[in-house]
């Protein structure tokens, strides 16, 4: 036996186990984003917050709009008034607009309701803004790098009876405090304050270290802090200085270029040897090396409305600091070891937590403590269990046998004292037999200890197996025992043994847990969760909602099932589970905590016993593989709500279109897409997103985290778009909502369309008639009227042509134009060799009625919506076999391909696609009059197939280039104006998009864009 020491943790900070309180600094949660993320810069110089949530931060390379997952970078490509891309300052005005500071003559730009406007400061002088400020009453000052500044009437101008020394030097920093007396910093001046007109100045001759000054602060206590070049000086009421910041832990030049107070009244300093933060009782401070902050280089902080940290660096981006719900005790808190393996709680409240190579810890509000002396070879043994008896008395499971620990005593149980292994893997104190001990071993079974003796059961009592996992006393009495190949219920010495001829889902068992209303849960290793009620098993997996099949311990607050696992801690309502056993729910509403909620390993230990503990206070405590973890269920951090969500822009063909409910955009097939966001900064990783666009979507879509809506070929017709943000416990955010419509065009009116269709079939009854009459002498009257019904057929079925209707209009003009032409066919036999001028009037009806057959055809297989049988067809071949029969031998004529492969291949129905080249060269053939250079470029990208078809023609003048797609529009003299209205149908129905280039070099362009497809998909 040895006596036992407590030893403080070297290094321990932590304060209390309140996790009301502040959690230490190692504690918060990091974030961090670069330029791998979408920063156009990693040197982030300022942070802003404006009052619609977003975060704005000035950068050497533009002004970013940050959401919380994507930037948005304004620069000089987007964003012309900027003149710099060198940001120095982002600050809020009181009228919510964005100032923003700029360095090297760009000036002073002001960002309200979407636009950005450049103001002069200082008589229209270029000077560099090095720190702005909006004061309590509005005013906007200006710190430069030749004075200081405010804006009055819409001008920037100097503070009037400003000191000479102030009037030259840079002016760095800016702040007002509680009782609005402005503090200026300065480099090389010192400080001053200005209060009612009135200057004070306070120098290195005073009370500051050094008078080169990079940040002011003035607390809520009124203490003055100041942030030189060398240091961070602390001025109290009384002018005396205490360099509080001055300490081993910093170069003793260290700067100090920020400084902030949060809402509980901390101290922030960012200086380029790491992140301090100070409290009335505490100084700590975090560097690339303690804690793997991107860079050590701290160049602005911002506490965020919802009370997070923000870290702006020289060279390290960004990062975010959260004090997430759930609170990690390792190594930087005092722990010996990262791998916790147990942990229990005993009647004083104080967490006796386990380690893997043997190092006992208790956790109580005086900090963490190393308990040492309790093993031979702390080095080597492994300790895997922990239990405290009624007596106070702890034990302590290992695989060299049972240690216990009473009045500083340490006490061995070995094989030589009656254990039947030394290889402990389960301590469990009855909380129904007093001074009873069951021992669970890795090989030899369960072991009833008291008074130094033991009672063994093993697998020839009728246990499953010799290697036991847990123990738990159930209400009524019964002893449950977890091994690796069942479970077992020990009653009266009686064991019943439960196996997957049973309904478990496997023999492996990893823990137990009886709930408040006697109800035993069982953890598998692999297999999911099981419930045991009413003599059933019932198996949750991931099948029914869990996100990870691995329990290895099960707690519970009053509402839910809280489950360690592989993957993080899952909780899910105890109510969700009884409902899905029932059949009443497809699957259980799952929330899993990780990394973003505090942990520093996702990955739970599930090796040694207890695997969790519930305290008294209700809070639940976990090993991890790093660390060990406290939740409290209670706390408001769990169940936040969803983010409003806001719509950030719409684009409707590529334009922009303004964000004001109840837009009308013109006539015409649309493309939209509609970007929105939820601003959650603490966890927008875990923020899902839904939406439908009501007069379109008969379902809400969901999106998962995208937040981009794309439509396609949107019609006329008024729209409502809606938007929601989705949160882990599936509860949803308001919507966030846009209206708009789009115009007809003039031929999709009924009252355009009525009169058109009574035409038509008023025109259907007159062709017939004139080719019946068999009469001589009205021959050339017929002739007269036949062309006069193609003009008229031309002129009033332009617009109807793209309706189903029009398209059964001249379904029916086919039958009636075939029984004409066979009665001209009967006239010519008959009527020819009487009077050969009225043959020749004959063969003029027939071609023409050829001709009205003709567009008949066109317009059925523009509005007949055959579906493309697709190929891979190689574009090299189509365009030159479709080129060979439009040129016909012409040598005036030349096709050039440049391809991208040269073997490109596109996925086409090869008739249809073909048909579509044939009228793309007819119409360039036609308009460079026969002669001239057709170019046919194709690109091949992973989404899509893109082909340029340009010829060497005059063009399309620009008051025509609007129709060309319109059916029945031509600009040739025996033109049906239907090539390519059905070119258009064809790439559409294809699931691609046409369109005429802007005019160029000359002639005319026109792009295809086809899905990209494999064969066979």
């Amino acid at each position: 036996m040895s006596l036992l020491s407590l030893c403080s943790a070297q290094g321990s900070e932590l304060q209390g186990l309140d996790f009301r309180s502040d959690a230490q600094l190692s504690q918060y949660v990091h974030f961090g984003w670069s330029m791998a993320d979408g920063l156009p810069s990693n040197h982030v110089r300022d942070i802003a917050q404006t009052p619609d949530g977003y975060l704005w931060l000035a950068t050497s390379a533009g002004v970013v709009r940050f959401d919380g997952m994507q930037p948005r970078v304004f620069n000089l490509l987007s964003t012309p008034p900027l003149h710099t891309e060198d940001i120095n300052e982002v600050e809020v005005g009181p009228d919510e607009s964005l100032w923003i500071g700029s360095l090297g003559g760009g000036g002073l730009i002001q960002y309200r309701d979407g636009q950005f406007t450049r103001h002069t400061v200082g008589g229209g002088s270029s000077r560099d803004i090095l720190s702005l400020l909006s004061d309590s009453s509005g005013t906007l000052w200006i710190g430069t790098d030749s004075g200081l500044y405010f804006r009055q009437d819409d001008q920037a101008i100097m503070v009037p009876n400003t000191p000479e020394e102030l009037a030259s030097v840079h002016v760095t920093s800016l702040f007002q405090d509680h009782e609005n007396i402005l503090w200026i910093g300065t480099r090389g001046a010192g400080i001053f304050s200005y209060e009612n007109g009135r200057f004070t100045s306070f120098t290195r001759q005073g009370s500051l270290s050094s008078n080169d000054v990079e940040a002011v602060l003035r607390d809520r206590q009124g203490t003055l802090w100041v942030g030189t070049q060398v240091g961070l000086d602390q001025v109290d009421a009384g002018n005396s200085t205490t360099h509080r910041w001055l300490t081993p832990d910093l170069a003793p030049s260290a700067a100090f270029w920020n400084l902030i107070e949060d809402r509980n009244g901390r101290i922030w300093a960012g200086s380029n040897a790491g992140l301090g933060r100070i409290t009335e009782d505490s100084q700590q401070f975090l560097t690339t090396e303690n804690q793997a902050l991107p860079d050590q280089r701290i160049r602005s902080l911002f506490e965020d409305r919802d009370g997070n940290i923000w870290i702006g660096y020289y060279g390290g981006g960004l990062s975010r600091l959260s004090a997430g719900p759930i609170r990690t005790f390792g190594l930087p808190e005092g722990l010996a070891e990262t791998r916790a393996i147990s942990v229990i709680e005993d009647s004083t409240g104080t967490l006796w937590v386990a380690t893997s190579r043997g190092a006992v810890h208790t956790i109580d509000p005086s900090g963490i403590e190393t308990v040492t002396g309790i093993l031979h070879d702390e080095q080597s043994a492994y300790l895997r269990s922990i239990a405290i008896d009624a007596e106070g008395a702890v034990w302590l499971g290992t695989d060299r046998g049972l240690q216990r620990i009473a009045g500083g005593i340490l006490e061995s149980f070995t094989v030589e004292k009656g254990l039947p292994s030394n290889r402990v893997r389960v301590v469990y104190a009855d909380p129904m037999e007093s001074g009873i001990l069951w021992i669970g071993t890795i090989d030899k079974g369960l072991c009833r200890f008291h008074g130094g003796r033991c009672t063994n059961f093993d697998v020839s009592n009728g246990l499953s197996n010799n290697s036991v996992r847990w123990i738990i006393r159930s209400r009524k009495g019964a002893l449950w025992i977890g091994t690796e190949s069942g479970l077992n219920r020990l009653i009266d010495n009686q064991i019943t043994t439960y196996t997957t001829a049973d309904g478990l889902p496997s023999n492996t068992m990893r823990s137990g847990y009886e709930a408040e209303d006697g109800t035993p849960w069982i953890g598998t290793r692999a297999a999911g969760l099981v419930r045991y009620r009413d003599g059933a098993f019932t198996t949750f997996t991931t099948r029914d909602g869990l996100i990870d099949n691995s329990a290895w311990c099960v707690l519970e607050d009053q509402k839910h099932l809280w489950i360690s696992s592989d993957r993080g801690i899952q909780r899910v309502l105890k109510s969700e589970l009884d409902a899905r056993s029932r059949g009443e729910r497809d699957f259980v509403t799952v929330r899993l905590f990780g990394r973003s909620e505090g942990m520093r390993s996702s990955e739970c230990n599930g090796g040694g016993y207890p695997t969790g503990w519930k305290t008294r206070d209700g809070r639940l405590w976990f090993p991890t593989m790093n660390g060990i973890v406290g939740v409290d269920p209670h706390s408001p951090l769990f169940d936040l709500d969803p983010p409003p969500v806001m719509i950030e822009s719409i684009y409707a063909d590529s334009k922009p279109v303004a964000l004001t409910s109840g837009t009308v955009l013109p006539a015409g097939h649309h493309n939209l897409d509609i970007s929105y966001a939820a601003l959650a900064f603490a966890t927008p990783e875990t923020i899902r997103f839904a939406y439908r666009l009501d007069g379109h979507d008969n379902e809400w879509v969901n999106a998962g985290q995208r937040r981009v809506a794309h439509y396609a070929n949107l019609s006329a017709g008024d729209y409502t778009f809606r938007a929601t943000a989705i949160n882990e416990t599936q509860r949803s955010s308001e919507e966030a909502t846009f209206r708009f419509s789009i115009k007809q065009h003039i031929y999709q009116s009924l009252w355009f369309i009525v009169p058109v269709v009574l035409a038509s079939i008023a025109l259907v009854v007159w062709v017939v008639i004139l080719l019946v009459n068999h009469q001589k002498e009205k021959t050339v009257a017929a002739e007269v009227k036949l062309a006069q019904a193609r003009q008229a057929l031309v002129r009033r079925t332009r617009f109807t042509t793209i309706g189903h209707l029009a398209a059964n209009i001249a379904h029916e003009l086919k039958n009636p134009l075939g029984a004409a032409r066979n009665s001209v066919f009967f006239l010519k036999r008959t009527i020819v060799s009487e009077s050969p001028k009225a043959g020749e009037h004959l063969k003029n009806i027939d071609r023409e009625i050829g001709t009205a057959v003709m567009i008949i055809d066109e317009i059925l297989s523009m509005t007949r919506e055959t579906a493309p049988e697709k190929c891979s067809l190689k574009l090299e071949e189509a365009a030159s076999e479709a080129f060979s029969r439009i040129a016909a031998g012409n040598d005036a004529l030349r096709l050039e391909l440049d391809l991208e492969p040269r073997e490109m291949c596109i996925f086409v129905d090869p008739a249809q696609f073909n048909q579509v080249l044939t009228n793309f060269l007819s119409n360039a053939v036609h308009a460079m009059d026969g002669a001239g250079c057709i170019e046919l470029s194709g690109r091949s990208a992973v989404d899509a197939d893109t082909i340029l078809l340009s010829d060497s023609g005059p063009g399309i003048p620009e008051d025509l280039r609007e129709q060309v797609f319109e059916a029945l529009f031509t600009t040739k003299a025996k033109g049906s104006g239907l090539g390519l209205a059905i070119s258009r149908a064809i790439i559409e129905r294809h699931g691609g998009s046409i369109s005429l280039e802007p005019p160029g070099r000359g002639g005319a362009s026109f792009r295809i864009i086809l899905p990209r497809e494999q064969s066979g998909s």
